[in-house]
């Protein structure tokens, strides 16, 4: 068999494994998709009568331009790619954190790639294929990673936040004079985001357009609810620290629940992590014991075959016991 059939062999099993993994995985997606369309149309329709009475003309587009000032030189489809990127990424860092995330584990992934087929023997050909999985893998999981964990941490501050704004509105200071103590008060992600705010309304935004960029900033279920709150507040009038007393109940035991689930399945986490290495540690020991009934694998036709199976086999197994252990969670 030639370099050149192996390379498309190897090829066509990949695109196998991306389409099994898209058939699994693309439904999921779509299921929460269209769970969050529909959250984000509920909020955006009990929302809508902040943009009424009350706000100042031209105050959005002051508070807009907090983010549009450093992008006027740039084309406006490559402003709003850069602004969605910068939305999704908000909580940690932004676009430009993001791009560092990439640079770094894109250099880092592509080189561990390359040094991987390299090992296999792998042809020049599946060695620029794995080198190029790698610049793309890498900086996917690694920010997917630090944008969780980041939001993990803006969840645990919120309700403490909310508490801050009740014991304010508890001693007559608006919500607005709270938002702005509250963004010297914490530390990221909660504290820069809350200060971005206090920045718009000191140039003369409404609350009800800082709220509404907030939440396009912000995915989070639980600022959204804080967003509907205020809003509710302002058409219906009533008791600010009363509401928002039931909100930070309701998130406390949404927390609690999310660490009782959490605790739950840390035994099955530990399974998978612990099956998901068992095939890369036997590598490793009868690399020890015996190189030469290792290098079987990649010395060989029939070897090559097998280990290109062998890992497609393990991507597709990863993925699904991702996709099972994502159903577990709060």
């Amino acid at each position: 068999m030639t370099p050149d059939l192996q390379a498309a062999d190897l090829a066509i099993w990949i695109v196998l494994a991306l389409t099994v993994g898209a058939a699994v995985l693309v439904p999921t997606m779509d299921r929460r998709r269209q769970a969050k369309a529909r959250l984000k149309s509920r909020v955006g329709e009990i929302a809508g009568a902040m943009g009424g009475a009350g706000q100042t003309p031209g105050a959005g587009g002051a508070a807009a331009s907090i983010n549009q000032s450093s992008l006027r030189r740039w084309p406006a489809a490559f402003q709003r790619w850069y602004e969605a990127l910068d939305n999704w990424f908000a909580l940690a860092g932004g676009a430009a954190m993001l791009f560092r995330i990439v640079i770094v584990f894109g250099v880092l992934g592509g080189a561990l790639g390359f040094a991987a087929a390299s090992f296999l023997l792998w042809d020049d050909v599946t060695r620029f294929l794995a080198a190029l999985t790698g610049m793309i893998a890498a900086p996917a999981a690694a920010a997917a990673a630090y944008r969780r964990r980041r939001l993990g941490k803006f969840l645990d501050q919120f309700p403490a936040a909310i508490d801050f704004v009740i014991r304010g509105a508890q001693a007559g200071i608006p919500v607005t004079g709270s938002i702005s103590m509250i963004s010297g008060e914490f530390d990221a992600p909660l504290g820069p985001e809350f200060k971005r705010m206090s920045d718009q309304l000191a140039i003369g935004a409404s609350i009800g357009d800082v709220l509404a960029m907030a939440r396009k900033r912000i995915a989070v279920t639980e600022f959204h609810m804080f967003t509907v709150s205020v809003a509710l507040q302002r058409q219906a009038g009533g008791r600010i620290s009363e509401t928002l007393g039931n909100l930070s109940f309701v998130l406390r035991a949404r927390h609690e629940q999310r660490l009782k689930i959490k605790a739950l399945t840390s035994e099955v986490r530990a399974s998978a992590g612990i099956v998901s290495a068992v095939p890369f540690g036997l590598a490793g020991i009868i690399f020890l014991i015996d190189p030469s009934g290792l290098f079987l694998l990649t010395e060989t036709e029939t070897g090559r075959s097998m280990l290109n199976f062998g890992l497609i086999m393990l991507a597709i197994g990863f993925g699904v016991m991702r996709l099972i252990m994502g159903t577990v969670k709060p």
